[in-house]
């Protein structure tokens, strides 16, 4: 399914948020308290204390949260910061689910979250327990491992099986409080990527687009392979990156670092019928023996060949991925440290245990799908809309996950990350996999080009 782009204008309000550095999320302030913050962020106050207990300290997006006063060590200090929000949204009305997180403390849901709660809440949630009891709503759809029964007011862990209680609660509403603003967003459609795709379109599309980019000089004094002498069915699926070239256009004295002869002699390899072509690959124009490249294809388990002088891919890396789903949304109003100005891409990986195919280490033994679904986080600006383009394009190609042995938990056969890097969490990076990173959108672009993916 095609993504597609368009910008509108969406009325929003701005909600006053506190980043619970215990807990690792944000909750929302309430309406009079985001009021107050707001009349002293328009008077341009540095400060204001809150309640008696919280200072807001606005040049440094801080909140000061003082037990004691007469005490400053018992200070606690906690990031703020402003989201825009839909008015049309639960939680600019004042609705919003929480889930208790022990004694009597209570944790909003994220918007998204709340939302479905809400629908589900409308639909089943007045209905008796025992009396034709609906399944519980899950939130993998949106990359949360819950299942939520609005019925008995709970959720559950899909991983550890642990239950927490949840509640709807209605408070004032920001709408009657805030004013509100028009906002222009880019609305990026939700995209579903089924590992049932074919590769056919984006082979025949960089396949063009390589044999457009050949050289003129190169194009003139070439030849499919194809055409001119019988190879097996793998190398003619390279013919289209393997030129031969004219003797007369041969550089002087350069060697083939397959076999380190000179060009203008014999190959290393032997040949049926004696002849001694040149060839230049496609994407780098470095030159080898035909027989060696020949050799190199045959002797390569995968259906690609890097060249053996810089490695750069010719034909199509593909993996071992096996059967899953990859779908991606837009959070409004969710930013990435490090990227104030945009929402958020938020991508969700979901894999079946199955049996392991041909391709695989140990065909026809069970291979297991531990903590699926995972989910990574873009900024959606242009950066971050290229690495998700770029990751589109290797989970068609089975490129992102594999199966192998965990690093982390030891287990073996289980589905694993492949060498392309993501972010599991987008509010902290003190195991290196969120943000703020400000050098990952170029690091895991760098990842991808590797693996061929343009």
């Amino acid at each position: 399914m095609a993504s597609l782009t368009t910008s509108r204008t969406v009325k929003k309000v701005k909600i006053w948020q506190f980043l619970d550095i215990q807990l690792g999320c944000w909750t929302y302030l309430s309406a009079e308290q985001c009021k107050c913050l707001q009349d002293a962020s328009d008077n341009h106050q540095a400060t204001i204390n809150l309640e008696g207990k919280l200072k807001i300290n606005f040049p440094n997006n801080e909140m000061e949260i003082i037990t004691n006063s007469n005490q400053t060590g018992n200070q606690t200090i906690m990031p703020i910061r402003k989201v825009d929000v839909s008015v049309d949204s639960l939680i600019a009305k004042g609705i919003i689910w929480e889930w208790n997180a022990g004694r009597d403390l209570w944790i909003a849901f994220r918007e998204d979250a709340n939302a479905l709660i809400e629908k589900e809440f409308g639909t089943n949630g007045k209905k008796k327990s025992g009396r034709n009891p609906s399944k519980p709503l899950n939130l993998a759809i949106i990359g949360l491992p819950y299942k939520i029964d609005v019925i008995k007011l709970c959720q559950k862990n899909i991983h550890s099986g642990r239950e927490r209680k949840i509640r709807r609660q209605i408070y004032s509403s920001y709408l009657n409080i805030l004013p509100t603003v028009d906002v222009e967003v880019d609305q990026l459609q939700l995209s579903t990527i089924s590992q049932q795709q074919t590769l056919d379109n984006s082979h025949n599309q960089e396949s063009n687009n390589r044999q457009n980019s050949t050289s003129a000089n190169v194009s003139k004094n070439s030849t499919n392979l194809s055409k001119q002498k019988s190879h097996n069915e793998k190398y003619k699926t390279l013919a289209d990156y393997i030129l031969l070239v004219a003797s007369d256009n041969l550089p002087d004295d350069e060697l083939c670092t397959i076999c380190y002869e000179l060009l203008s002699a014999a190959s290393g390899f032997e040949t049926q019928d004696g002849t001694n072509q040149i060839v230049q690959l496609s994407q780098c124009q470095h030159y080898f023996h035909e027989p060696c490249i020949e050799a190199c294809v045959n002797n390569n388990k995968s259906d690609h060949l890097e060249c053996p002088k810089c490695r750069t891919l010719h034909g199509f890396k593909t993996g071992n991925q096996p059967p899953g789903t990859m779908n991606h949304r837009i959070q409004e109003g969710m930013q990435i440290p490090g990227f104030s100005s945009s929402s958020t891409i938020i991508i969700t990986y979901d894999f079946n245990s199955g049996v392991q195919g041909k391709e695989h280490p140990h065909p026809g033994k069970k291979y297991r799908a531990n903590a699926f679904p995972r989910v990574a986080y873009l900024p959606n600006n242009p950066e971050g809309k290229r690495v998700l383009r770029m990751l589109k394009l290797a989970w068609d190609r089975r490129l992102i996950f594999t199966i192998g042995r965990s690093s982390t938990s030891g287990a073996d056969n289980v589905i694993i990350w492949n060498d392309i890097h993501h972010k599991t969490s987008w509010n902290s990076n003190y195991g290196g996999h969120g943000y703020p990173d400000p050098g990952y959108l170029q690091r895991v672009t760098e990842e991808l080009r590797a693996q061929g993916i343009r």
